[in-house]
């Protein structure tokens, strides 16, 4: 998960750093006979000496912000829908019958039983 924070760092101070697919490097590591921290090491430089490996492309700092905001917003619209679905349950016992939704303020039309 720190892999792309630590490329980004890595190439803010001028340093050669690529990130590989780890599905890819995972196939290829699990062939070897040896299952061991050093023995993943070894083999993870072998493919970076070999070259045999899948680069993977890192989004600019600037696209990872705006999917941010984008990806709060969507979560912020859906738990307003979701409150908005709860209230109208709750009131629904009370005989208040909300008739619409509408950016987000809910209009009531009192039902038969209790009145404000």
């Amino acid at each position: 998960m720190l892999s792309i924070w630590l490329q980004r760092g890595m190439v803010h101070l001028d340093l050669s750093a690529t990130c590989i697919d780890a599905r890819k490097a995972h196939k290829s590591l699990s062939a070897r006979l040896n299952k061991s921290d050093v023995a993943d090491a070894e083999g993870l430089a072998q493919l970076a000496r070999t070259g045999w490996f899948a680069p993977v492309h890192i989004r600019s700092e600037e696209a990872d912000r705006l999917r941010s905001l984008v990806s709060a917003r969507e979560r912020m619209i859906r738990m307003r829908k979701d409150l908005e679905g709860h209230v109208r349950g709750v009131l629904k016992t009370l005989g208040i019958r909300m008739t619409g939704i509408d950016q987000g303020r809910l209009c009531q039309a009192f039902g038969g039983g209790w009145r404000n």
